[in-house]
């Protein structure tokens, strides 16, 4: 047969992570499950010598067609065999000088029956290596050329990838300074790497995340942060079977850009093996090109039928074995041996006797945002179990060394409402780390939050403001002003309700002098009504907005004039008090404000209100 050259402009990956890899299934595992992980053994690698494209194009010249064996995983961590025909070459298909062959799959049998037998190539079968008649290797199945289900299959040549094989000069690494100590310190092969930023790319948007519910992930895509991958796909909990033997030519090959309590990563297949190395995918995850990611086996369970879209694997993703040291257009690449360093990423949840701590590495700096929310939320899903949330008192740090390498710490303490304040509090914390990897030369070393969950659903609220006088606690409201004298004390107390409890927040303070007249005015306010955002700017602008922040739980009163008060609601009689005077300035005294915070509450305090001051010589 003559042979078939095309061009197209277009083409789908098969595993450009989650939309083409398969569904991971991981989940909440022991925290430090993956550091201090031993290194792995390599398993007995294939070495397979490469078929030239040039030589294919010369069968497929010929009058027969050109037959073709493959192997690839349907369950558990086997490979099967299977057969193909090529049927054509697409010039430059993968990428320039890197052309494409085409090859029609007859598919393996997944053991479902008939009517759950696959038609089409599935997701997960990326870097499925197909081998021309002698024994060499054609290359890895990585494309698919439809949106629905077709045999016909797009393969990234393998004399493409071999040179990926070959173990990476350690130079050509750059690491953080505490990652490359870290490095250092667990031995993993390759990786003393002169310290400096890691150059990363944006993630692939089709990303496979688990560890959370599928309540979460729609509630983080309809958010639609900047550092949101958008994915809504999901599933259980992580794999022991698997192993690094389990990684041979045509076994199941899996990589993560973070790894734990969540998981955001996927499931390919390994293309070949040789002197403790691995190449596969056919396809870059992220094509981040040098990297440190986790080098991963996996299980698969089953290959799931889909006649409306591309069949897919769904797998269990196990612990890290090595090193993924490149993601290039061609597929990944890694060293079997000590896990990577990740970025610690730790949640811990007290809700009565139940206390969990969790983690997740993360080895993709741009990941580091969606673990931080998909971590803290996740692990309150897991330790609540359905209770309801009343409120929770949150900390949370992230630590790190600025562009100068010196250290730095931001973290805040507040309470929140409901697991929807718990929600937004996540939101915050998360895009401050996104903030702070868009800053040149800021490295993220950790990133850590404790949660103490409350069933007490009552908030408190601002009931009333009273004023010691003559001995007794008197209410104070507009129509009943506070009144006092100058250079006296003002005592004022808060009087706090809810739930059947009422508390006091006591606020002393000296009064003014009396010119200013109706000027002067109390405002009292709930936490929750101050609100406030955090400046994403610079450290220094993050550290500043963060000591500024007034807590929920907490009730601000203010005296002052009030034209610098800020809260406790309107009042629309502060127009009659400010007639300017020449030049537009406010006639009198000059303004001022005098702030007291009370001590924090067991739960968050709302509410606000105004009171006039009447200041007597």
């Amino acid at each position: 047969m003559s042979a078939t050259r095309l061009r197209v402009s277009h083409r789908r990956p098969l595993a450009a992570l989650g939309a083409a890899t398969a569904l991971v299934v991981s989940g909440l595992v022991a925290a430090g499950a993956v550091t201090g992980a031993p290194a792995a053994a390599a398993p007995a690698g294939d070495c397979a010598r490469a078929y030239p494209v040039a030589d294919l194009a010369a069968d497929l010249a010929g009058p027969g067609p050109v037959d073709l064996t493959g192997l690839t995983v349907v369950r558990g961590t086997t490979p099967v065999s299977f057969t193909a025909r090529a049927i054509g070459i697409v010039e430059d298909g993968v990428a320039p000088d890197v052309d494409m062959v085409m090859v029609d799959v007859d598919l393996p049998d997944v053991g479902l029956g008939p009517a759950n037998q696959p038609t089409g190539i599935w997701q997960g079968m990326s870097g499925s290596p197909v081998y021309a008649a002698d024994g060499r290797l054609v290359g890895a199945i990585a494309y698919g050329m439809s949106w629905g289900p077709s045999q016909i299959a797009g393969v990234t040549p393998f004399e493409a990838m071999d040179e990926h094989l070959a173990v990476p000069a350690p130079a050509t690494v750059t690491v953080p300074k505490p990652v490359a100590r870290r490095l250092a310190r667990s031995g993993a092969p390759a990786l003393a790497a002169t310290p400096g930023p890691v150059q990363l790319s944006r993630l692939d948007p089709a990303l496979s995340v688990a560890g959370v519910s599928a309540h979460r992930l729609a509630r983080l895509q309809a958010a639609k942060r900047p550092w949101a991958s958008g994915t809504t796909r999901l599933a259980g909990r992580a794999t022991q079977a698997a192993s690094a033997a389990s990684i041979v030519a045509g076994g199941n090959l899996a990589t993560s850009a973070a790894y734990g309590d969540v998981t955001l990563g996927g499931v390919g297949t390994a293309t070949s093996v040789c002197e403790g190395r691995v190449v596969g995918f056919g396809h870059p995850a992220f094509l981040l090109g040098a990297t440190a990611m986790a080098l991963q086996p996996a299980e698969a369970v089953y290959v799931q039928a889909d006649t409306a879209g591309s069949p897919f694997k769904v797998a269990n993703i196990g612990a890290p074995v090595g090193v993924i040291t490149d993601d290039r257009r061609t597929g990944i690449a890694g060293t079997f041996g000590a896990a990577p360093a990740g970025l610690p990423v730790t949640s811990t949840v007290v809700h009565g006797a139940r206390t969990r701590t969790g983690r997740t590495d993360v080895y993709v700096a741009e990941a580091a945002a969606e673990t931080a929310y998909l971590q803290l939320l996740g692990n309150h899903d897991t330790v609540l179990d359905g209770d309801v949330v009343g409120s929770s008192l949150l900390t949370w740090q992230v630590a790190g060394t600025d562009a100068a390498g010196h250290p730095f710490r931001l973290g805040l303490t507040n309470r929140y409402a409901g697991i929807d304040g718990v929600d937004e509090a996540a939101y915050g914390i998360s895009d401050l780390v996104w903030a702070l990897d868009q800053l040149d030369g800021v490295t993220i070393g950790s990133i850590s939050s404790t949660s103490t969950v409350s069933t007490q659903r009552s908030p408190l609220q601002v009931a009333r403001l009273e004023q010691r006088r003559a001995g007794a606690w008197v209410r104070v409201t507009r129509a009943a002003p506070v009144r006092t004298r100058k250079g006296r004390t003002v005592r004022l107390r808060v009087v706090l309700q809810g739930g059947g409890v009422t508390r006091y927040v006591p606020a002393d303070f000296k009064a003014p002098s009396p010119r200013y007249g109706r000027r002067v005015k109390v405002a009292v306010t709930g936490g929750t009504q101050l609100g406030g955002s955090t400046d994403l700017e610079s450290i220094k602008a993050m550290q500043r907005s963060l000591a500024q922040t007034v807590r929920n739980d907490v009730v601000r009163v203010q005296l002052g004039t009030a034209d610098q008060l800020r809260g406790g609601g309107e009042d629309y009689s502060d127009e009659e008090d400010y007639r300017p005077g020449p030049g537009g300035a406010p006639r009198g005294p000059k303004p001022f404000v005098r702030t007291r915070t009370g001590a924090p509450q067991p739960q968050v305090v709302t509410g606000q209100l105004r009171v006039p001051v009447r200041i007597r010589r």
